[in-house]
């Protein structure tokens, strides 16, 4: 069996005789962790409140406005609901294996992996994002699941990997996939 190694704190791989395994994780530091906790805590707390609220005596107004509110709350919760789930148990994992490359996103283990054939891969290219950008900042978030930073076009279809890596970890691992694409094409 081969040794891990690392691409920055967030990348690790494997090298084997019959392929390649990368694993990106999605951890951030602890107190970003704890944070997000607190806040979907604090979000699921809001939304009992307004359920609550909503079976209490209450004009008709009223009641349409908690049932509007709940909706939009409901969405929000699914949203920090999976960021959260996403940061403290999220990975893409990324193989490699002769004429073959497939990504898997997952947390705890559940995920659907999805397979390319190497022929179809020309090669993997960072995304350009303008580092000043709101939607830079956005997608560096860390309450948010965005912020793929390489893709790859395969069948004229753009597919992106890599979620929230810093500028020197992606031009790493970018570097690192187009090597293992050459490799292991047929």
């Amino acid at each position: 069996m081969s040794e891990v190694t690392f691409i920055g704190n967030q990348v690790s791989y494997r090298l084997k005789p019959d392929g390649c395994s990368i694993v990106v994780t999605a951890r951030t530091e602890r107190w970003k962790e704890t944070l997000l906790v607190v806040w979907v805590l604090a979000w699921t707390a809001c939304g009992a409140y307004f359920l609550y609220e909503l079976f209490l005596p209450h004009p008709r107004e009223t009641k349409m406005a908690l049932v509007i509110m709940l909706f939009f709350w409901f969405y929000f919760e699914l949203k920090i609901g999976r960021a959260m789930l996403w940061r403290l148990w999220g990975y893409e994992q990324i193989l490699f294996s002769k004429g073959r490359f497939s990504i898997k996103r997952s947390i705890k283990g559940f995920g659907k992996r999805h397979d390319y054939f190497t022929d179809n891969i020309e090669r993997f290219h960072k995304v350009d994002m303008p580092a000043n950008s709101f939607l830079s900042f956005m997608e560096n978030s860390f309450w948010v699941l965005g912020g793929e930073r390489i893709y790859f076009e395969h069948l004229g279809k753009k597919v992106a990997l890599g979620r929230q890596l810093d500028e020197e970890t992606t031009t790493k691992l970018t570097t690192f996939l187009n090597k293992q694409l050459s490799r292991w094409k047929e």
